[in-house]
């Protein structure tokens, strides 16, 4: 019993869920639909509207829907229409609902301004169109009355007018030339004078031709097409003009051509005379309306030819230069790459030594970073007046191929802050920025690998360091170290690692030029001898370490099979260990 009980409670229960999802939840969704359709203004969907009429005492506008699902003005003028404001008045409309009825059976329709509505919007669909006349403004802010087409009641809405009383010109598609930006394979600037700038576009690469050809700046001329593209008309002036010369647009002062894809037809925008206010008499080439272009095209229209060629300094990839040359107040810096590593470098001139294969990647990096500020002349006669005839400094990069690329440098501008420039071989002049040429500019010194001892750490198998007073020597027993002098003992493991890691990373601070003698030096009576010796006792590397400089910071030092006299840091001394303890574990 008890559990034919449980079962019919469990039945009944299931039974009530059932009613509740499938009969009282969607009774309550379409009781709710009902009532919200019994409160709008017109029932119907945006979607379904083919073509509306907004019809004031003075004038009837009337917009149809494209076959493309766009829009297009066919009364009182014949032009496409602005698609985002034609779709808003539809949704503002069929969202529109009214708070309460006014009157069933008005006496005076007068009384609500519907005798002679200042506006009425009418509406077409497939199966049929629907009709509102709106009034006067409603006794409570922001709210209309509102009377349907088929019906005699008056409605209070709480709309307002200028939602869907739109002038022509709102309506009106206000675009002057439309085409896809990542498309255009062509852009022409003419200008009043047979001034001409052509924009050509291959392999996602620009060329800019005008006095002058060059690589384009893509960012410059996309800004350029994309400025004409989004630019809007200001008023529409003539329909059907009968002479283009009263607007200056039979001659006019600027023809910009695009073309968007290689098989489009081109499209041209025309730039006549200025009107009062400041803005332009213009057209589209295709169409016959006349309108009035914003100040702003015009001045991007304006532009300079040298705002446009590519700003980057030098065009090269970083893994083609075998070759790379500094010539500074005459005196040359010249780099080889290494052909067998392409990480290394060696300086040639002015002398024979290893570079900085992190200095010179560097430049290399900054160069293929450097940006020209502007261009001056995009063929300049006369490069004396820039300094460019005697140029104080210049770079070359050569290709293993012997491809040369490169630029030099002239005056500083009159606020010392830049160099003109030109690159080699090209008749632009153009600016640098200072900070760019020193990041580019690097001395001698920078270029050249410090390193006094090369030597590989794990090459090492004995190290000897000699003071006046005393002698320490290393010696490597497999991964071990052991002291031999002054007494034999195995050493703490990180001290051997401590001193090859010092010795090996140990850079000069600068040459001294001319060298000194050895007396005056220090080095005929060294502080410190250090030895790195290798298998065999093969000499890996010689450090002796002569006195302090004068002013106690450096210290003298000279690499064993090297003739040059080094300064290095004095406090390089304190890093290499001179006591017993040091080593004792």
């Amino acid at each position: 019993m008890r559990l034919k009980g449980t079962v019919l409670m469990t039945a009944a229960f299931i039974g009530i869920v059932l009613y509740y999802f499938l009969l009282e939840i969607p009774g309550e969704r379409k009781r709710k639909e009902e009532k919200e359709l019994s409160e709008k203004v017109l029932a119907f969907k945006a979607e379904d509207a083919d073509e509306f009429s907004l019809v004031r005492p003075d004038q009837t506008i009337v917009v149809r829907r494209t076959e493309k699902d766009g829009w297009e003005i066919i009364q009182p003028v014949q032009a496409k229409a602005d698609s985002a404001a034609a779709e808003s008045v539809l949704e503002r409309l069929q969202s529109a609902t009214f708070s309460r009825v006014v009157e069933e059976n008005p006496a005076d329709l007068a009384a609500f301004g519907l005798k002679q509505p200042s506006l009425q919007v009418s509406l077409k669909w497939k199966s049929g169109g629907a009709s509102i006349a709106v009034g006067d403004g409603g006794p409570i802010g922001h709210s209309l009355y509102i009377k349907r087409g088929d019906q005699d009641r008056v409605l209070l809405s709480p709309i307002e007018k200028r939602e869907l009383d739109r002038s022509l010109f709102e309506l009106r598609d206000k675009t002057t030339l439309s085409f896809p930006v990542t498309e255009v394979v062509l852009a022409e600037i003419q200008r009043a004078g047979g001034e001409v700038l052509r924009f050509d576009k291959k392999n996602a690469v620009w060329t800019v031709t005008g006095k002058s050809t060059a690589k384009g700046d893509a960012g410059e001329i996309e800004n350029l097409l994309n400025s004409v593209r989004s630019a809007r008309v200001s008023e529409f002036i003539d329909e059907d003009p009968k002479d283009l010369s009263a607007y200056g647009l039979a001659a006019p002062s600027i023809r910009f051509t695009v073309t968007a894809g290689e098989k489009n037809p081109s499209q041209s925008l025309l730039i006549g005379s200025q009107k009062e206010g400041g803005n332009y008499y213009a057209k589209v080439s295709a169409a016959k309306n006349v309108f009035a272009a914003d100040r702003g095209l015009v001045e991007t229209l304006s532009r300079n030819e040298l705002d446009f060629p590519d700003k980057s300094l030098l065009d090269f990839k970083e893994k083609d230069v075998a070759e790379i040359e500094l010539v500074e107040n005459g005196k040359t810096v010249h780099l080889v790459r290494d052909k067998k590593d392409a990480k290394a470098w060696r300086i040639d001139k002015p002398i024979e030594t290893e570079a900085d294969p992190a200095t010179a990647s560097s430049l290399l990096f900054d160069l293929k970073d450097a940006r020209i500020s502007a261009f001056l002349e995009g063929d300049a006669k006369n490069l004396k007046a820039y300094g460019l005839d005697a140029p104080q400094k210049r770079l070359s990069l050569w290709s293993a191929e012997n491809k040369s690329a490169g630029f030099k440098l002239g005056n500083k501008t009159n606020d010392g802050k830049s160099y003109f420039a030109a690159r080699e071989g090209e008749p632009s002049v153009f600016v640098l920025p200072d900070e760019t040429v020193n990041k580019i500019f690097r001395a001698l010194y920078d270029l050249r690998n410090k390193r006094l001892l090369r030597f590989k750490s794990e090459d090492a198998e004995k190290i000897s360091i000699h003071y006046p007073d005393r002698t320490f020597e290393l010696e490597r027993r497999g991964e071990d170290w052991d002291l031999s002098k002054p007494e034999p003992m195995t050493v703490k493991p990180f001290v051997p690692k401590d001193i090859l890691w010092t010795l090996s990373g140990l850079e000069f601070e600068s040459i001294v030029d001319p060298p000194l003698p050895p007396k005056e030096t220090g080095l005929d009576r060294p502080a410190a001898q250090i030895t790195v010796s290798g298998k065999q006792d093969k000499t890996l590397g010689k450090l002796t370490v002569g006195d302090q400089t004068e002013d106690q910071t450096l210290r003298y030092a000279q690499v064993e099979g090297t003739p040059a006299l080094y300064r290095i840091k004095d406090r390089f001394m304190k890093e290499i260990p001179r006591d017993l303890e040091k080593f004792k574990k």
